[in-house]
């Protein structure tokens, strides 16, 4: 069942809705989200040996109530592709997770100065249900780009905002990035200006690069002083009042902390 079939029951449409809503909207951990999914799915049971004991397909719906918050997220198409990556907690290299055996037990990166291997521990040891397993110090996550855009693109109204003639500013009077005349005489592979109108309606989009520091622990905790730094990609084909809004900005990385990077 890769997504929500058309003909759900509703009601197990809005525990899906209710799950995820609290996960997204709320900020509730999937942890928590899993004991909500358990909590609903035992009102329902409830719910059906005093009402409907009778009818089977009413059991058949207690179970149909995921109890993996995961498993919500991906029938309604709400968690993003990404690929993940085993990663350093020394010198940051990564290498593709594809499973136990797909990547060194040690890290194997050198050094550019001094050109001596890393050689840091790239797993730990951990016990799940009284059985050893050996699991990734760090993971990096990586949302591919293109899917992002094509997501954005898709959303309703999106195109409508980005689709605009873009031009410099005749009299020199710069109000924001379009206005700025050196901009239309960057070439693109083929030679020709890359910002240009193109009659086959092809998309010419044009992306800011940010980075910016941010306490994690949201300076709640006190004499816990710790930075992250993200890595945003800003579409500036949007409007100004648009672009910086967080569902339109693509979180291209996270410098893990806790101190700042040097």
């Amino acid at each position: 069942m890769p997504l929500v079939s058309p003909d759900i029951h509703p009601a197990i449409l809005v525990v899906y809705i209710l799950v995820a809503a609290m996960h997204i909207v709320a900020g509730l951990s999937l942890r928590a989200c899993d004991q909500l999914l358990f909590s609903l799915r035992l009102l329902i049971n409830l719910m059906i040996e005093d009402f409907d004991a009778s009818k089977s397909w009413s059991k058949f719906l207690a179970k149909s109530v995921p109890m993996d918050a995961h498993t919500v997220l991906y029938r309604l198409a709400l968690e993003p592709f990404s690929k993940a990556f085993i990663c350093c907690p020394e010198c940051s290299t990564c290498y593709p997770d594809n499973g136990l055996g797909s990547y060194p037990e040690f890290c194997s990166s050198i050094h550019a100065s001094t050109q001596q291997t890393c050689g840091q521990c790239l797993r730990k040891s951990c016990n799940i249900c009284s059985h050893p397993y050996d699991i990734p110090i760090y993971h990096f996550l990586y949302h591919n780009f293109m899917e992002w855009l094509g997501e954005m693109l898709c959303r309703p109204g999106m195109e409508d905002m980005i689709e605009h003639h873009f031009s410099p500013s005749p009299d020199r009077v710069m109000g924001n990035i379009w206005d700025t005349l050196g901009l239309y005489e960057i070439c693109g592979p083929n030679g020709h200006p890359f910002i240009r109108k193109c009659t086959d309606n092809e998309g010419r989009f044009l992306f800011s690069f940010n980075m910016d520091g941010f306490n994690p622990f949201q300076l709640k905790q006190a004499s816990r002083s710790a930075s992250m730094m993200g890595l945003y990609m800003v579409c500036l084909n949007l409007p100004p009042e648009a672009c910086f809004k967080s569902e339109n900005m693509f979180l291209a990385g996270i410098i893990p902390g806790p101190n700042k990077p040097t």
